[in-house]
């Protein structure tokens, strides 16, 4: 039907022809993906979106993604390897020929079989593309378990990504790097020393390449913050709460920064040198913090959230009465919590007034969050709804954006990952 436009001169209604949507892009194999669900529009503030919803060939939980050329990987949770296939007549995320990361999930497995959550939480949880001298590696991090001594770690592992025109591969993973101490668990909730239950959790795990040597890697508390075990994350003996500095080349590593709960994302500005992180807190606090060297951000002694014991109305080892003071201080916190995972940094334009803004994917709250900054305060937040919990997004060079997501009524039910598109409505 034609649109109907009032002529205010002449007195007379004319009729205008519609003007099809415009989709930016080559996307029309995405529909004859044997993957593909649904499409569906969301519409932000300034912009018109078409999220096409894919099926995810992988079961599992957790795992990652990362840009690469033109399109993107997947590293699924239990460390086998796909690349997104995207041709003229259908695009499908196919398994790699790689070989698998093996961080012996199946030992764990057998040893901690009774704890379903446990086990799901043993998983990779990130993944990056290194580039060095027209080389590329995958640097991949997961828990890994130490069989021998029944403890585990967070690890980075690397590969080469070797140059087949006819089938990506890679090389065999070699392991770069281990947190320690290693940890090993307690039967009891509260520990007289590291490693209480339930510390696969909060690991953190997000990667990125941080100069041409190094990459920066996230890693969470494993709840050892004072509460169920001794505070581990101020104690510059250990790696956790912090995020470490590693050679991905001769492996040495140095503590970067220091005082964080669950660190689950992680972006790097190489143009301006600002690194972005974001983080869990307890029961509110979730954080967007701007990481410097050398700095303290204040876990467990400082939140703006509180105890999961709502009625004490406040976190017990806070002294400050959530002022942070003496700690650097996030530029955004959310109370309550929206269940933050991983944050990009727009750098194209394919999406009106997006470019340079920060965007904050959430777990529990099955949204995006943009952030418009000025000068790295946050002056304007849209809530973009997704419907599913968001692990993981990626921007790729098109200016598209990838997101790898769960469903936010059963954990157990199909994976996806969901391709978000421009499209000019009129």
């Amino acid at each position: 039907m034609p649109h109907k436009l009032y002529a205010y001169l002449s007195g007379k209604v004319q009729d205008i022809p519609e003007v099809p949507e415009k989709k930016m892009g080559n996307t029309d194999s995405f529909k004859r993906s044997p993957q593909h669900r649904e499409t569906f529009k969301i519409h932000s503030a300034h912009n018109s979106i078409y999220a096409y919803k894919f099926e995810l060939p992988s079961p599992h939980r957790y795992g990652a993604i990362a840009a690469f050329r033109d399109t993107f990987i997947f590293l699924d949770g239990t460390g086998k390897l796909f690349l997104f296939d995207r041709n003229e007549k259908f695009s499908e995320l196919k398994e790699t020929l790689s070989p698998t990361l093996n961080f012996n999930k199946k030992e764990f497995r057998e040893t901690h079989g009774n704890d379903e959550d446990l086990n799901t939480a043993f998983a990779v949880k990130g993944l990056a593309v290194f580039k060095k001298n027209k080389k590329n590696y995958l640097i991949a991090s997961t828990l890994a378990y130490d069989v021998d001594n029944n403890c585990h770690t967070m690890s980075l592992y690397k590969s080469k990504i070797l140059d087949n025109k006819n089938n990506f591969e890679t090389s065999g993973w070699e392991n770069i790097y281990n947190s320690t101490p290693c940890l090993v668990f307690k039967d009891n909730a509260i520990a007289s020393e590291p490693g209480a239950v339930y510390n696969t959790i909060s690991s953190g795990g997000k990667v990125q390449q941080y100069d041409d040597d190094s990459v920066l890697l996230t890693i969470g508390d494993l709840e050892n913050s004072g509460s169920q075990s001794p505070d581990i994350v101020q104690d510059i003996s250990t790696h956790y709460g912090k995020i470490i500095q590693v050679d991905i080349f001769n492996k040495k590593n140095k503590i970067f920064s220091i005082g964080h709960r669950n660190p689950q994302g992680l972006y790097i500005n190489k143009d301006k040198n600002i690194v972005f992180e974001t983080e869990h807190g307890p029961w509110g606090g979730d954080e967007v913090n701007i990481i410097k060297e050398d700095k303290n951000y204040g876990w467990p002694l400082r939140t703006f959230g509180v105890n999961y014991d709502v009625q004490a109305h406040r976190w017990a080892f806070d002294k400050s009465d959530r002022t942070h003071s003496g700690y650097e201080k996030p530029i955004m916190s959310w109370v309550p919590s929206l269940g933050i995972s991983n944050l990009i940094q727009i750098k194209t334009d394919h999406f009106n007034y997006w470019k340079d803004d920060l965007i904050v994917s959430s777990l529990k709250n099955a949204s995006l969050y943009r952030l418009h900054l000025d000068n790295s305060k946050v002056i304007t937040i849209e809530t973009i709804h997704i419907g599913q919990r968001i692990r993981d997004i990626i921007e790729l060079g098109n200016g598209e954006i990838v997101l790898l997501t769960e469903d936010p009524k059963d954990w157990n039910d199909k994976k996806h990952f969901i391709i978000l598109n421009y499209f000019k409505p009129y």
